[in-house]
C-alpha cells in the first residue's frame, strides 16, 4: 500500500493527463485493496478520489473506472450495512454512471472488460436484491454483460450470466 501513495505522491506534481491517469488507477486498486480488507471507509475514501481524478484525465477509461470503482464502494458498504439501502441505490446509480460511459464511448474505451464487470455487478445487485418486477433490468444488464464478455473473452463473466440467468428461470419454476 505504502508504494501506492509513494507513486500518487510523485505523480501530483505533474499536471499532464497521463499522471491523473495513473492517479485514477492507483486510487482504483487502493480502493480494491481495502474492499477485500473490508475497510470500507478508506475503500470509499480511494474511490472518491478515483472519480475525481478520472474526470480531471477526461480518459473515458479512467471515467468508467472511476465511476465503477465508487459504485463497488456503496455495494461494499451496503453488504455490511444491509439496512442502509440508500448504498444500494447509491451502487446502482454509479454503476449505471459506468455502464452510460461505456455506451457513449465504447468505441474509445481501451479496456472494454470493465463494462462485462460493471454489467455482471448490476445485473447481480438486480438478482439478490430487487423484486421480480426489476427482471427486465436484470436482463438489459446480463445481455450487456454477455456481448462483452464474449468479445473480449471473459468466460468467467459468461459464466455467471448463465448462473444468473438460470437462478431466474428456477424462481419462475
Amino acid at each position: 500500500m505504502s508504494a501506492f501513495i509513494n507513486a500518487d505522491k510523485l505523480l501530483k506534481v505533474s499536471a499532464d493527463r497521463r499522471a491523473l491517469s495513473y492517479r485514477t488507477l492507483i486510487n482504483h486498486y487502493a480502493a480494491s485493496i481495502y474492499a477485500y480488507g473490508s475497510d470500507t471507509l478508506k475503500q470509499h475514501k480511494y474511490a472518491v478520489l478515483a472519480l475525481q481524478l478520472s474526470k480531471m484525465s477526461r480518459y473515458p477509461d479512467d471515467v468508467q473506472i472511476g465511476y465503477m470503482t465508487l459504485a463497488h464502494s456503496f455495494f461494499s458498504a451496503f453488504e455490511v450495512q444491509t439496512k442502509r439501502r440508500m448504498l444500494l441505490d447509491s451502487a446502482v446509480y454509479y454503476y449505471r454512471k459506468s455502464a452510460e460511459v461505456y455506451r457513449r464511448n465504447q468505441d474509445k474505451i481501451l479496456i472494454q472488460s470493465n463494462a462485462s464487470v460493471t454489467a455482471l455487478n448490476l445485473t447481480n445487485i438486480y438478482f439478490k436484491y430487487f423484486p421480480e418486477g426489476f427482471r427486465d433490468s436484470a436482463n438489459r444488464y446480463v445481455d450487456d454483460a454477455l456481448k462483452v464478455a464474449r468479445k473480449t473473452n471473459m468466460p468467467e463473466v459468461i459464466a455467471n450470466c448463465y448462473g444468473i440467468m438460470s437462478e431466474y428461470a428456477m424462481r419462475r419454476g
